[in-house]
């Protein structure tokens, strides 16, 4: 599936990019207490889940995640690359939530009429009963499976976008929340992980992360934040030209 590129979503490319990162391990974030509900309970809050997912009418951060990925990432290509295979992850892993929330709301709902009682005398109602019964097992056996591929979906997702960080090493708006995410990046990613994703984007040496994001701040008249940030740079690497450079020209 091809998307229509949007220029109003093109002219704020690289806000939308960052907020699509953001996006994604709020995500993530709310899926991993949804998956450790089940996990622990077999069962999760339909509230939540509602609100994770939301409807057309009124989106919720899953859906706004999709929209998002699609409008930026699915454009013509000749051949697959990793940010086509993101986007389809995406769209995989809505729709197969989506498709367990409804499943969750179908067995909640047709276990609730089953347990009403009924005239047992009444033949056919028993025969539709029972039907609705084995058809409500058949879902119950599909939920598991579903909420397992959401997970799956979400840790290839994961790995497939710190693999496109580095094309990205020219956004400051990115790289700014990476260097003021590392808990999020290790709690996604492991111990140690903000310095080696940041190591990934900048081989030529992390201070650069820092440069990028103040050299930003200086286009943007942000002197007093961006001083900040080349004074992080300068401690990495206190002999660097263009540091000490962009530093004389912010004070």
């Amino acid at each position: 599936m091809q998307n229509k590129i949007n220029p109003w979503v093109e002219g704020r490319r690289e806000e939308y990019l960052r907020d699509l990162v953001e996006k994604f391990f709020y995500c993530r974030e709310i899926f991993a207490r949804i998956w450790k509900e089940f996990q622990e309970q077999g069962k999760v809050d339909g509230e939540v889940m509602d609100e994770f997912i939301g409807t057309a009418e009124e989106r919720g951060v899953l859906w706004q995640l999709k929209d998002l990925t699609h409008a930026l990432l699915d454009r013509p290509l000749e051949r697959i690359t990793h940010d086509f295979a993101f986007e389809r992850s995406i769209h995989l892993l809505f729709h197969d939530l989506m498709s367990f929330k409804e499943h969750v709301y179908v067995v909640n709902q047709f276990t609730e009429t089953i347990s009403q009682k009924y005239s047992t005398g009444d033949r056919k109602l028993t025969l539709v009963l029972k039907k609705f019964q084995h058809l409500v097992s058949i879902m119950e056996e599909e939920i598991p499976e579903e909420i397992k591929l959401a997970h799956s979906m979400f840790d290839i997702a994961k790995d497939l976008l710190r693999s496109m960080l580095p094309r990205w090493k020219g956004n400051a708006l990115i790289i700014r929340y990476l260097l003021d995410n590392s808990s999020i990046l290790e709690k996604n990613y492991g111990r140690g992980a903000s310095k080696k994703i940041l190591e990934e984007i900048f081989p030529e040496g992390i201070e650069y992360a820092y440069l990028v994001v103040a050299e930003w701040c200086k286009r943007s008249g942000r002197n007093d934040t961006g001083l900040k940030y080349i004074r992080k740079a300068e401690k990495i690497n206190p002999e660097n030209k263009k540091i000490k450079a962009l530093k004389e020209k912010m004070q």
